[in-house]
């Protein structure tokens, strides 16, 4: 047996929760942690952002300097199936976006 593996992040760590208590009730679903942003000095270099962390992407792709707070990234561990586009159609409709997939 195999586990899946996904990455999303949320630009209001609220949803994040949201998509979490969602996710957890789901029984293809092992596990969901949640990891809040630590988003960098919002003056970071565009070459640090090229060779930087998942967070320096999420600053630069979602502007979440501004917003006082600093998102969420969702790990969630699935069964071998995967559910892809379960998983995926709630983490949009909590407002975030799958951003990396594992098998």
């Amino acid at each position: 047996m195999t586990a899946k593996t996904m990455l999303a992040f949320f630009p209001d760590s609220r949803n994040a929760d949201r998509a979490k208590a969602i996710l957890q009730n789901l029984l293809f679903v092992v596990a969901v942690r949640k990891y809040v942003a630590e988003i960098p000095d919002p003056d970071t270099s565009v070459s640090a952002l090229m060779a930087g962390s998942l967070p320096n992407l999420a600053h630069a792709v979602y502007g979440t300097e501004g917003a006082g707070d600093k998102g969420a990234y969702l790990l969630i561990v699935t069964d071998e199936e995967g559910h892809r586009e379960e998983i995926a159609g709630t983490v949009q409709e909590c407002g975030g976006s799958v951003i990396r997939e594992d098998a």
